[in-house]
């Protein structure tokens, strides 16, 4: 018979030139007319390939045992996860006549993405090890996929109700008591309001307590540094909060929530041109007044005349700077003739930049949807493909991307997509210690 058997290989699986681990859960896979085992190790870490081959061949003899390995891609979107997930059992399971996953080691998103996927397609032949080989009071033992099938079926309902952003009902449905979940859940929920401003005062912020999961489940040092800057959200920090309603707006694109999305794309645009022309507002409520961006490379005059905190305010300041620089160059700038710009240099570019991008056609049109539209008391509704006809084939996200790049300001994680991470790793470590204890 032969058998698949999937395995995060960890540091621990090699211990003084031997592998216990690995003996201990291949002893338990073998049973059963075994002639052959194919061992795929998903791992980011270094395995000694040769004499692991070479080790396995002494211990089983008798057996046809092959290790290959798989790279698991590092800072993975869920949704890059479960393309490599896909992948990896199109490599020839249907060769095997029995599957085995290891489970309890390694990262628990992985093992409940593998088990879901084994249990659409391959629910006749999976057998789940659990367990812990190295202990006596805990040793390996096999658990039947539809034993296992209430436990995976809690987490991806869960799952499925986090990542669509339901964290009321996924708060409801988990019953466990641990106070971290409740805090995360009640954090991603007051993110969705942008109700912040009550964590200013805590003791213990939830930014720290996402950053203390995360770094428990072992996250890239660039994901720690992105949750410690995004911190400034409850300090009113006006770039954390450009990135915020960049990573907002994201979330409602993707769920369809196309009245919410152009609402928060309309709002991510003020603020976007406010941040380019090197202004900022106080860190105070009712403060109609504009202070200079710190570090901002160019800052555009303050009019004598009253500037509205609103878009097309912003725009009017930009555009009679650029008729400044017109009358100094003796050029004339439209957005629909996009001048030579060899002799323009430093700041007069830098602001003929922002005037080609800001009062483009496209953005304004883009931006007239959010008065057309239901949110702005309009009767027009809008579809995904509108958007993307307007922008040449591209998301609205992806027509702002290139001035959020340049502008340093574009996010490299999502924030959400961070905070679901910490708390699915806490939820699927409570139900992993469940399943290697059988309870």
């Amino acid at each position: 018979m032969k058998k698949l058997f999937i395995h995060q290989w960890v540091s621990w699986d090699r211990h003084n030139e031997a592998y216990p681990y690995l003996k201990s859960a291949l002893t338990t896979v073998s049973q059963n007319e075994t002639h052959e085992i194919l061992i795929m190790l998903l791992t980011n870490e270094e395995v000694p390939m040769k004499e692991l081959q070479e080790w396995l061949s002494i211990q089983f003899p008798s057996l046809i045992i092959k290790v290959e390995e798989r790279s698991i891609p590092e800072n993975a979107s869920f949704l890059e996860l479960e393309n490599f997930i896909n992948v990896l059992f199109k490599e020839g399971t249907d060769l095997y006549e029995e599957l085995y996953i290891h489970i309890g080691q390694g990262n628990s998103v992985i093992q409940h993405m593998l088990t879901h996927q084994a249990m659409q397609q391959y629910a006749d032949k999976l057998h789940l090890l659990t367990g812990n080989g190295l202990k006596e009071q805990q040793p390996f033992h096999i658990t039947e996929a539809d034993t296992h099938m209430s436990r995976h079926s809690l987490y991806h309902t869960i799952h499925d109700l986090i990542t669509h952003q339901n964290y009321r009902s996924a708060k409801r449905l988990w019953k466990q008591k641990d106070e971290r979940v409740d805090k995360l859940l009640e954090f991603a929920s007051n993110l969705t309001q942008l109700r912040l401003s009550q964590y200013k005062t805590e003791v213990v912020q939830p930014f720290d307590l996402l950053h203390e999961v995360l770094k428990e489940c072992e996250s890239e040092r660039e994901e720690l540094q992105f949750i410690s800057f995004m911190k400034g959200l409850t300090l009113k920090d006006q770039k954390a909060f450009i990135m915020f309603l960049y990573d907002m707006a994201a979330w409602h694109y993707k769920e369809d929530r196309l009245v919410d999305f152009i609402v928060l794309y309309y709002r991510l645009a003020e603020e976007l041109l406010l941040y380019a022309i090197g202004w900022n507002v106080p860190d105070k409520n009712n403060d109609d007044r504009f202070i200079e961006r710190r570090h901002a490379s160019y800052k555009l005059p303050f009019s004598k005349k009253r500037v509205t905190k609103h878009f097309h305010s912003y725009l009017k300041e930009l555009k009679a700077e650029v008729r400044s620089i017109e009358s100094r160059y003796r050029i004339q700038i439209r957005r629909d003739n996009d001048v030579t710009r060899g002799d323009l240099k430093g700041r007069d570019a830098y602001f003929v930049e922002l005037y080609y991008f800001f009062n483009s056609k496209t953005l304004e049109k883009l931006l007239d949807f959010r008065h057309e539209g239901i949110s702005g008391h309009g009767f027009e509704d809008f579809t995904k493909k509108e958007f993307e006809e307007l922008c040449g084939g591209k998301t609205p996200l992806q027509f702002i991307d290139e001035m959020m790049e340049q502008l340093d300001i574009k996010p490299e994680y999502s924030l959400f997509e961070l905070v679901h991470k910490g708390i699915l790793n806490i939820i699927s470590s409570h139900i992993m210690q469940g399943a290697a204890t059988n309870e």
